[in-house]
C-alpha cells in the first residue's frame, strides 16, 4: 500500500517510537542513581530518579519516646507532591522531560499510523515532525543536563556521601535509566534529521485536470 512515506521514512516512524519508547521508560524509572543509605537498622541500597525513589528514608514521630524519628521505606514511590521534589533543579528536570517525553510519543504515534494510512505524510508535515522531535531532544537534554546539576540536594547527599555536588555525584553509581533517557534523547536528534527525507510527495494540494476536459486549438 502506497503510504507516502520512502524507505527512510519508515526507518524513522521506528526510530520515532522506539527512541519515544526509550526516553519516556527511562522518565518514568527511578533507577537514575544508585546509592547507600546508613541507618541503624544496617545499609540499604536507594535508587533516585527526577520524581521517584525505591529504599529511602523519612522522619517520623515516635509515640512512645515522644521524638521524631527516621525510618527506611523499603520500596519505590514518586514524592508526595511536586514541591517535595529536592531541588529546583529536579523540579526543572520533571517538567522538561516530562514534556519532551509527550512530545515525542505524539509524534512517534502518528509517524506509525502514516505507515498504515494512504498518503497521509507529505513533506511538509514531516518537516513539522522533525520540529517537534528536535524540541523534544532539546527539553529532554535540558532535563538530563538540570539533573546532573541537582546533586547537590539533601537526597543526594544521604546517599552519596557530603563530596556530591553539582555534576559530581559522589559515591553513588550512575544507573541505567539515566543512560537510557539520553540515549532517548540522542535518537530524536537523530529522528529529526531523518524526518527530512521520510515522505515522497511534497506538501499541499495539486489541481489535476477533469478526465473530461476537451482541449480545443484553433487551426
Amino acid at each position: 500500500m502506497e503510504t507516502g512515506l520512502s524507505c527512510v521514512g519508515r526507518f524513522w516512524s521506528l526510530l520515532s517510537f522506539l527512541a519515544a519508547s526509550a526516553a519516556s521508560i527511562g522518565y518514568f524509572m527511578p533507577f537514575w542513581l544508585q546509592g547507600i543509605i546508613r541507618h541503624d537498622e544496617g545499609d540499604f541500597d536507594t535508587h533516585l530518579g527526577v520524581f521517584r525513589r525505591c529504599n529511602y528514608l523519612i522522619p517520623v514521630t515516635d509515640s512512645a519516646a515522644r521524638r521524631p524519628v527516621t525510618i527506611v521505606v523499603r520500596e519505590c514511590g514518586r514524592y508526595t507532591t511536586f514541591w517535595d521534589i529536592p531541588g529546583v533543579w529536579w523540579q526543572t528536570a520533571t517538567v522538561t522531560i516530562g514534556v519532551g517525553c509527550g512530545l515525542s510519543i505524539l509524534v512517534a504515534f502518528s509517524a506509525l499510523l502514516c505507515c498504515c494510512v494512504r498518503d497521509s505524510m507529505s513533506k511538509n508535515l514531516a518537516r513539522m515532525a522533525g520540529v517537534v522531535q528536535l524540541v523534544s531532544g532539546i527539553l529532554i537534554a535540558v532535563g538530563c543536563i538540570s539533573f546532573a546539576a541537582g546533586w547537590n540536594n539533601i537526597e543526594i547527599k544521604t546517599a552519596c556521601g557530603q563530596s556530591a555536588h553539582s555534576f559530581h555525584n559522589g559515591s553513588c553509581r550512575i544507573s541505567w535509566a539515566y543512560f537510557t533517557t539520553i540515549g532517548g534523547g540522542t535518537a530524536l536528534f537523530i529522528s529529526s534529521g531523518l524526518s527530512f527525507f521520510a515522505a515522497k510527495r511534497k506538501g499541499g494540494y495539486q489541481r489535476v485536470a477533469p478526465k473530461d476536459k476537451i482541449c480545443r486549438t484553433e487551426i
